[in-house]
C-alpha cells in the first residue's frame, strides 16, 4: 500500500519516516519505494540515514535508489560518497553510479571525471557506470580533455577515460583514441584501440594496423593485441597487405 501512494500529501510524507523504522527489512525496502515517488526533500535525510545505517544490503540499495529520483545536493554529496565508500558492498558502490547519471547534473561530471583516477577500482568502476550513462556531449568533451591530459590526468583515469567513449561510442572521440593508440601506457593503448573498434567497427583497421610500424616495440604490440580481438576474416587479409608493402619497402 504504501509503494501505491504516489501523491504529496504532508499525512504521507510524516508517516513514512516512522514506517522506515520497521523492523523487517521488505516493510523498509517498501517504504522507501513510496519516497522515491514523493517530492518532499524533508526525506532526503532519512534516505541517507537508511543508506548509511541499514544492516540490511536489499534495503540500502533501495535507499540508493531512491537517492537517484531526488534532484538535490545532498542526494548527490551521499551517493558520491557511496562510489567511495570502502566498507559498502561493491554492487551498492556501482548501483550509485547509475543513480547518480539517473539525476544527470552536469556538475558532477569534473568529480566523477576525478574518480576515475581513484587507485581504489570499485571507485573507477562507480565512476566508469556514472558516465557512461550520462553520454551527453559535455560528458564526452571532459572525457576527451581527460584522455589528452596525462599532467593533470594519472594513468587510471586516462585509460577509464578511453573505455568510457568506447562506451559511449560517439564520433567526437575518434581523433583524440587514435592519437592514444602511441600513448606510452599500455592500458591507455589498449582501451583506445578497444574504443575504436565499439565506435567503428571494422574501419577501426586503418587507424590500428599504420601502428604495426611504429618504431617502439610496445605500441606495435599493443597494435598485435587489438586487432586479435578483431574477429573478422578481412582483418587478415589487411595484415597480409601491410606484411606485403612492409617487405617492399624493407621494413
Amino acid at each position: 500500500a504504501l509503494v501505491a501512494l504516489r501523491v504529496n500529501y504532508p499525512y504521507v510524507a510524516a508517516t513514512l519516516p516512522v514506517a522506515l523504522k520497521a523492523k523487517r527489512p521488505e516493510i523498509r525496502y517498501a517504504v522507501l519505494g513510496a519516497m522515491a515517488q514523493l517530492d518532499n526533500v524533508e526525506l532526503i535525510d532519512e534516505i541517507i540515514t537508511t543508506l548509511k545505517k541499514d544492516e540490511n544490503s536489499d534495503v540500502r540499495k533501495r535507499a540508493v535508489y531512491a537517492l537517484g529520483t531526488k534532484k538535490n545536493d545532498r542526494a548527490i554529496t551521499a551517493l558520491l560518497e557511496t562510489i567511495r565508500n570502502k566498507e559498502e558492498i561493491t554492487e551498492i558502490r556501482y548501483f550509485a553510479g547509475y543513480s547518480l547519471a539517473k539525476i544527470d547534473d552536469v556538475r558532477v561530471v569534473p568529480i566523477l571525471i576525478k574518480r576515475l583516477g581513484d587507485e581504489d577500482i570499485d571507485t573507477r568502476v562507480g565512476a566508469i557506470i556514472a558516465l557512461s550513462e550520462m553520454k551527453s556531449d559535455f560528458v564526452v568533451s571532459k572525457l576527451i580533455a581527460a584522455l589528452n591530459n596525462p599532467i593533470e590526468h594519472n594513468d587510471f583515469a586516462r585509460e577509464s577515460a578511453a573505455l568510457v567513449l568506447g562506451k559511449i561510442q560517439n564520433e567526437h572521440a575518434i581523433k583524440s583514441l587514435v592519437t592514444a593508440l602511441s600513448d606510452r601506457s599500455t592500458a591507455v593503448r589498449q582501451r583506445a584501440g578497444e574504443a575504436l573498434i565499439k565506435i567503428l567497427d571494422f574501419d577501426a583497421v586503418k587507424y590500428l594496423i599504420p601502428a604495426l610500424a611504429s618504431e617502439d616495440m610496445e605500441v606495435r604490440q599493443t597494435a598485435v593485441f587489438n586487432l586479435s580481438k578483431m574477429k573478422d576474416i578481412r582483418v587478415v587479409y589487411k595484415l597480409l597487405d601491410f606484411l606485403e608493402e612492409a617487405s617492399v619497402d624493407g621494413r
